[in-house]
């Protein structure tokens, strides 16, 4: 669907690839996962003792706020994530391609390696 006849992606698609894969970052772990913590952390240092633990803090979270306690700063959260993607997903299409096509011209030497990124081993 995004790539183009010789099977490259166009950099507007893999933006918004990205920004879509931030978003799902953002919605299913980034913001349930950092909401718990920070609450649970903050009730250790504040002394407050209303928890017991992450799944004590999720069950009261969710007993007394719902779902929205949970997705508190959600918005923020996208915002950051799909922009972080969104910019990641080009320069990693982009050095990607630029070790494919480097590993090439040295088919005969070692394995081409990106601080271990990728790893590319010549045919």
């Amino acid at each position: 669907m995004f790539r183009r006849d010789d099977g490259s992606i166009h950099l507007a698609a893999n933006m918004f690839s990205g920004f879509c894969a931030g978003f799902c970052e953002a919605v299913c772990a980034v913001t349930p996962i950092e909401t718990i913590k920070t609450r649970a952390v903050d009730d250790v240092k504040l002394g407050t003792k209303k928890y017991t633990g992450s799944f004590d803090a999720t069950y009261k979270i969710l007993k007394s706020e719902g779902v929205a306690g949970i997705y508190r700063g959600v918005v923020p959260t996208i915002m950051k994530q799909g922009t972080n993607q969104m910019v990641r997903f080009p320069i990693q299409q982009f050095y990607f391609g630029f070790a494919v096509r480097w590993g090439t011209r040295r088919k005969k030497q070692n394995p081409v390696c990106f601080n271990g990124s990728c790893c590319l081993r010549p045919r």
